[in-house]
């Protein structure tokens, strides 16, 4: 037996008892015990001893599908990888039961957790013979799980059934297991040996209780802090915090009635700070009002709008941004001052005239002239082009994403011949296939009704094709079926792997 499993004389009493049950009995086992009982310690054990069958250890999650661990338990017992895992086991071992030249044993822990749907196919397949002798399976599962699966079978299926239950450690092997544990960690307990003996005594016997034990005693107790001396500590610390505040304000409250008694003075901007804020908000209220114009204009071109839906589109933008316009006036610019229910946008040029003894801005309508709503390339005296206030206004990151890029589309049929190497329901089941064949090209996966078809190859000839088949045999996978691509109308290629 494995040193590294560390079992104890009941457990490899236990372990032999399971091994002669299962050389002679016919019916299905079951490994029953509490939480922390030695359970998968036991199936691991059981199944390092196998020598002489062809062995499955599976452990089972929760939440398991049947077809994640039909796929554990044959991966481990068939050496081809082609088989599907939405079959019953039953159904794939009578196939492949030819094949086979050694028992089957299945270990499964944590049974408990395991589909209804995979009881049953155990059950059945416990009846089942291979390689001259019957098909043994072993389940470990919770022992309190025990009548609800005996409640749920028929009477016929119960007597397939024999449950073996996992018996407590007598206290000298926990007192072992204990010195064992402690042993191999190289550390000196904090808890004395009589009160560990006195708690092994207390248990109801599992391992893990042991080891519970153990790692208690192996905890550095906790010191306990005098809470008194923390809060004196504390209150002296605030004490000398204020004193030194005190001092602080006693030594300095001249300067600090002086200082508050002052009028405090508003902060005032200079004239050429102001200038600067102006020019600010003026560079901001023309970028906005140049964007406006120029999306506008651009809609009114691609979409083709009458005039319109134009101006229904260009009144409320140029409403909010002659708004800002009105508080920050522009040295050159265009404000809309009416838009009328004729489509027509009455539009205003404006210039600058500085007066130098107050250095304020002030405004003179040079002309006002109507223009149609769709936007003309050219505004008034200032020449303004929209299509290059556009380009030049409008970011990169916004500019028209390329839609017309074609998809790439799944090849079409080749010409000849070809190799169906394997057909399942799940796709996943193919994924072991596709790693042996990693260095092969022209690897499709095709879809025909509701399974998924491997093929390999295009070939000119069956010769051809037959030659990449005895190739394919020697990675461990089963013989090809060589196809003609013209048989294969209902078959749709999803992609080309490689």
């Amino acid at each position: 037996m494995s040193s590294e499993l560390l079992l104890l004389p009941s457990q490899d009493a236990l372990i032999q008892r399971l091994q002669h049950i299962a050389s002679y009995s016919e019916q299905l086992l079951l490994l029953c015990g509490v939480k922390g009982s030695g359970k998968s310690t036991l199936s691991i054990a059981l199944a390092s001893e196998l020598d002489e069958y062809n062995s499955a250890l599976v452990l089972c999650p929760q939440h398991a599908e049947p077809c994640e661990i039909r796929r554990k338990i044959l991966v481990q017992l068939i050496s081809s990888p082609i088989f599907d895992d939405d079959v019953p086991l039953i159904e794939t071992f009578v196939r492949i039961q030819s094949t086979l030249t050694k028992p089957l044993h299945i270990i499964i822990d944590d049974a408990h957790l395991l589909p209804k749907t995979l009881w049953a196919e155990c059950i059945l397949l416990s009846q089942m013979m291979c390689a001259g002798a019957k098909v043994s399976v072993t389940m470990a599962m919770d022992s309190s799980y025990y009548p609800t699966l005996v409640a749920e079978l028929s009477e016929s299926m119960r007597d397939n059934l024999l449950p073996i239950t996992i018996e407590a450690l007598p206290v000298s092997e926990r007192n072992g297991l204990y010195q064992s544990l402690l042993l191999r960690t190289g550390q000196t307990p904090f808890t004395p040996r009589d009160i560990i003996y006195r708690q092994l005594e207390k248990q109801t016997g599992t391992p893990a209780e042991v080891v519970d034990l153990l790692a208690l005693a192996l905890e550095k107790p906790e010191v306990e802090v005098n809470k008194w001396s923390w809060q004196v500590k504390t209150m002296l610390i605030s004490v000398g915090i204020l004193l030194v505040i005190g001092s602080i304000y006693w030594f300095n409250r001249g300067q600090l009635e002086s200082f508050f008694s002052q009028p405090q003075v508003e902060k005032q901007l200079t004239v050429l700070q102001l200038q600067h804020k102006q020019q600010a908000n003026r560079f901001l209220v023309e970028h906005g009002r140049k964007l406006v114009f120029a999306v506008v204009n651009k809609n009114s071109q691609d979409t083709n709008f009458g005039a319109s839906e134009t101006a229904k589109q260009l009144k409320p933008l140029l409403e909010q941004v002659e708004t800002h316009a009105s508080q920050y006036p522009l040295n050159s610019g265009i404000l809309i001052t009416k838009i009328d229910s004729h489509d027509e946008v009455t539009i205003t040029s404006t210039k600058i005239s500085k007066n130098d003894t107050q250095s304020a801005t002030t405004f003179a309508p040079i002309k006002t002239q109507k223009v149609s709503a769709n936007i003309e390339n050219t505004l008034l005296s200032d020449k303004i082009n929209i299509a290059e206030i556009h380009q030049a206004v409008q970011p990169a990151a916004f500019k028209e994403a390329d839609l017309t890029a074609p998809s790439k589309i799944p090849p079409g049929k080749p010409q000849g011949f070809t190799l169906q190497i394997a057909s399942v329901n799940n796709q996943k089941s193919l994924d072991v296939i596709i790693a042996k064949l990693s260095r092969e090209q022209n690897l499709y996966l095709a879809k025909h009704q509701s399974r998924f078809v491997l093929l390999l190859g295009q070939f000119n000839s069956t010769e051809q094709a037959q030659a990449v088949a005895k190739r394919i045999q020697q990675l461990g996978l089963s013989a090809p079926w060589v196809r003609k691509w013209q048989d294969l109308d209902e078959y749709i290629i999803e992609r080309e792997i490689r």
